[in-house]
């Protein structure tokens, strides 16, 4: 305000107090500090598993010299913080020099939720917007925290409390950077801060990096300084990539050792995505952008200054659709784009306002009286947020289960070197706090557990997932492209065995009795609901001599040859799975096959010739002596030459030390063949991390030679003039340079502007629709309105496209069923047949085995439809289907 009177400058510094005043007093009535500051565990949704790798990372990594590293405790072991982010995880463990590591990590957990305000008012500044519209805006960020009507998409407080609190951190950076980059790029400002803070971004979550590098290409859409503008934009973004380089590049190239997690989110309708709470808000974007768009129209030169505004604003909305529409077709939730929707509508409306009231007497006064409508509204639309803070920042330690919690994990205690324990996945788990509670074993009792929190991060996800369905009658099944199974404990109990898991924590009476039908388990301890059991026969070691040869299987599928295994196959004979041959793997494998599981029965080791060492006697129950540790392995084995099973996730990092590689073996566990009797292996860096420690290197000297007192000392001036002058000669030799000569950039830029537009818009139009769960509810709608042919069109495609989604089944089951519902018996039959083939373990298989019955009788086979019949009610005694196969039986006259 250069020219603002004193009187004005009063108001405004009054307005300021006021506003923020009002906004932190609201926030901190939910927040409570006496919440905050109680030394107790945070719960709710995924936060304690979150605490559990803060822990880790406390007391394990750092104190090693590391950020990133292995977690034995869950998924069979993982690389924590290679495919999550670290950064509000750092932050909790620089607060816990100064205060208990349980206060740190809750301050940590809110501190997105409360830049935001700050952060916007910032964002505004930077976008030459007046003092009422920065201090409107961050008013207009309390709709936004306070919205109900998701918990799981992220930037609002009901997604916090659900886990997401590294997403807030990374959306209230966000909101700043891109008013930082829109001044910044304008005046050729802020490089250097661009930079660091799209780090910070990307640090604190890949999806707000995503959208971040998207919507500040905005200024790439220009023709107006189009090469300065692409100068900038690639300097920013490639400082921040180098920074980012320890992190980024070890995450991007062993991108093919995580698992996808792509969802598409239904959606209960539009109201969900702009609900009640925000609508005043998005009315004001609206009339904004009409009253703007009419006063650059008419040439005026405010129009015009808040059009450009405007059009950046409006660019970032439709950033963010588009993400959102390709999201599942590039392997990310769709949903986590839809946030940056709705908040920057609301940016707009608050630059809305400015326009609205640009011409009223005491602009200063409006954020005031604004504000306390805002709270009025809000107030008005809260209803479960403070019960969810309250549980949440009280603590695990608060909930009613924590004595029964407590003392199962305490009659377990251990470490990662003895067996894993696996529980009952299900809804009471609440009561200690949240469902997820049993994830964080491996932090109360320091036993190691399968199920975990970063699903990306591990290769076992999803064999762990499916063995959760075996075993849980509500599983969580979060992958969708893998099925899952109906409980099936004895199935189950081998694939427990495979992980050795010696004890399993049942919850529900359903778990008990059909866990209590199995021969080899033990009822070891009750801790109502709790009950521990003892899994006989599990070997209680992780690393085993194999008892029959493992095929070699080349395959680029390698996922789905694995999954096939773990569902239907052999799980004696573990698989080597490789990419391609190498010259000495047919001197080590005795059977090789190509894209498919072996059909021939298993080799006994006795007689293989698949020795490094011929003349090493075969003696299988001379001991090996394994030492487990966080990231080592240590045994020591007499079988030389033989192929040894290590029971803990396979991962490109891991080293050995007494045998020439690791091989990965079915399901995704590693495989060695010892050259001598001790054998180490350990995880460690490898050339992808040693690339990005050069890359962070280099950026952090670009960063000190930007720093006035660094920039003029010989050791950062030489290197740096090094740098330029490779930098000019590349630009010099490069496509931007040649384009500085071409007549008609103009035309030439605006056609590949047009030109990307549209790749995008066909892209969008094509991917939609192209998901299991959409396809399926597509085949379902002609399957209920009669029209049976193209309800089969729709499903062979979803089959076809996803023959292992968890809607697979139903999909085949519904693809039969319309063969059936046309009285086409033989094609009724086949289907129902090869579904049963196909999905074994579906929770549909009484209902199809009826069915398949049923098929027979109407083809006159009497002999086949009882005996169907018959396998029903004797394989599923208890289920609703065996009733009915029974009337039929009756009817048959062979029951009485």
């Amino acid at each position: 305000m250069p020219h603002a009177s004193l009187k004005e400058k009063t108001l405004d510094i009054a307005a300021h107090l006021i506003v923020f005043a009002a906004i932190y007093g609201f926030l901190l009535s939910f927040f409570q500090p006496s919440h905050l500051l109680l030394k107790t565990i945070i719960t709710g949704g995924d936060t304690p598993s979150h605490y559990a790798a803060a822990h880790y990372l406390v007391h394990t990594l750092l104190p090693g010299g590391k950020i990133m590293g292995w977690m034995q405790g869950n998924y069979a072991g993982f690389p924590l913080f290679q495919f999550y982010f670290p950064l509000p995880f750092l932050l909790a463990a620089l607060l816990q020099l100064v205060i208990p590591l349980e206060i740190a990590f809750k301050v940590a957990t809110v501190l997105g939720t409360f830049l935001l305000p700050v952060c916007t008012y910032g964002c505004l500044k930077l976008l030459d917007q007046p003092s009422p519209v920065r201090l409107t805006g961050a008013a207009f960020t309390l709709p936004f925290l306070f919205m109900e009507s998701n918990s799981m998409w992220g930037g609002n407080i009901p997604s916090t409390l659900a886990g997401e609190f590294a997403y807030s951190l990374g959306f209230a950076l966000l909101v700043l950077f891109m008013g930082s980059f829109y001044r910044g790029i304008r005046e050729n400002r802020f490089i250097l801060i661009n930079a660091l803070i799209l780090t910070g971004i990307g640090l604190s979550h890949g999806y707000t990096l995503i959208f971040a590098v998207l919507a500040s290409s905005f200024f790439l859409f220009t023709t107006n300084g189009f090469l300065k503008n692409l100068g900038y934009y690639l300097k920013v973004n490639a400082l921040a990539f180098f920074l980012l380089g320890f992190w980024l590049i070890q995450l991007l190239w062993f991108m093919p050792y995580t698992t996808a997690y792509n969802l598409v989110w239904i959606l209960d309708g539009i109201s969900q995505v702009f609900p009640r709470i925000l609508l005043p808000v998005i009315i004001l974007a609206l009339m904004g952008t009409v009253l703007a768009a009419g006063s650059a129209l008419k040439g005026n030169e405010i129009g015009r200054k808040e059009g450009k505004v405007f059009s950046y604003l409006w660019f970032t909305i439709l950033a963010a659709g588009a993400l959102y529409a390709i999201a599942y077709e590039i392997n990310l939730v769709d949903i986590r784009f839809l946030p940056f929707v709705q908040f920057f509508f609301l940016l707009v409306g608050a630059v809305g306002t400015g326009i609205l009231s640009q011409r009223m007497k005491a602009r200063q006064l409006i954020p005031i009286f604004l504000v306390f409508l805002v709270l009025y509204w809000v107030d008005l639309h809260i209803a479960y947020i403070p019960r969810w803070i309250t549980w949440d920042y009280a603590g695990m330690e608060t909930k009613a289960l924590w004595p029964q919690f407590q003392a199962v994990n305490a009659s377990l205690k251990g470490s990662c070197q003895d067996p894993r324990v696996v529980y009952e996945h299900g809804p009471r788990h609440r009561a200690a706090g949240t469902v997820r509670a049993f994830e964080s074993l491996p932090l109360f009792s320091g036993r190691s557990t399968l199920e975990g929190l970063y699903i990306q991060s591990s290769i076992s996800s999803p064999f762990i997932f499916y063995l959760q369905s075996e075993t849980s009658p509500t599983p969580s099944c979060p992958l969708s492209r893998y099925n899952y199974s109906r409980v099936n404990f004895k199935r189950g109990l081998e694939h427990l065995k495979m992980f050795n898991v010696s004890h399993f924590i049942a919850v529900t009476d359903t778990v008990r009795e059909a866990i209590e039908k199995q021969p080899g388990v033990i009822r070891e301890k009750e801790f109502p609901p709790y009950t521990v059991y003892l899994l006989q026969g599990n070997p209680d070691r992780y690393v085993s001599l194999l008892d029959h040869e493992p095929p070699l299987v080349l395959t680029k599928n390698w996922r789905d040859i694995a999954f096939e295994w773990f569902r239907k196959g052999d799980l004696a004979t573990h698989l080597v799975l490789k990419k391609k041959l190498d010259p000495h793997d047919a001197d080590i494998f005795h059977s090789i096959y190509h894209e498919r599981l072996p059909e021939v029965d298993p080799v006994d080791l006795h007689n293989t010739r698949n020795s490094i060492n011929s003349s090493n006697p075969s003696n299988r129950n001379a001991e090996i002596r394994e030492i487990i540790g966080p990231e080592e392995i240590i045994m020591e084995t007499p079988h030389i030459g033989r192929p040894h099973l290590v029971r803990i996730s396979y991962h490109p990092n891991w080293h050995v030390e007494g045998a020439e590689r690791i091989y990965m073996a079915s399901p995704s566990f590693m495989l060695i063949y010892p050259t001598r009797e001790k054998v180490r292996l350990y995880f460690g860096p490898s050339l992808p991390n040693y690339l990005g420690y050069l890359l962070s290197a280099i950026g952090l000297f670009i960063v000190l030679a930007g720093i006035r007192p660094f920039r003029n000392t010989g050791v950062i001036r030489y290197p740096l003039s090094v740098i330029r002058n490779s930098l000019s000669k590349a630009i010099e030799a490069s496509l931007i340079k040649r384009l500085i000569h071409v007549h008609h950039k103009r035309r030439l830029l605006w056609g590949i502007s047009v030109g990307i537009i549209t790749v995008l818009i066909v892209t969008i139009l094509a991917v939609r629709h192209n998901e299991p769960t959409q396809i399926y509810n597509k085949g379902m709608k002609h399957f209920n309105s009669g029209e049976f042919d193209m309800a089969r069109t729709v499903f062979e495609k979803g089959l076809a496209r996803f023959p292992l989604s968890p809607v697979a089944d139903q999909t085949a089951f519904h693809f039969a069923v319309t063969f059936y519902k046309e009285q086409k018996w033989a094609q009724a039959l086949e289907s129902f047949e090869a579904m049963a083939r196909e999905y074994p373990e579906t929770r549909k298989l009484p209902e199809v085995l009826y069915h398949i019955g049923l098929c027979h009788l109407r083809l006159e086979r009497r002999e086949r439809a009882i005996g169907v019949l018959r396998k029903l009610i004797e394989d599923f005694p208890e289920d609703a289907w065996a009733e009915y196969a029974r009337e039929r039986l009756q009817e048959l006259g062979l029951l009485s």
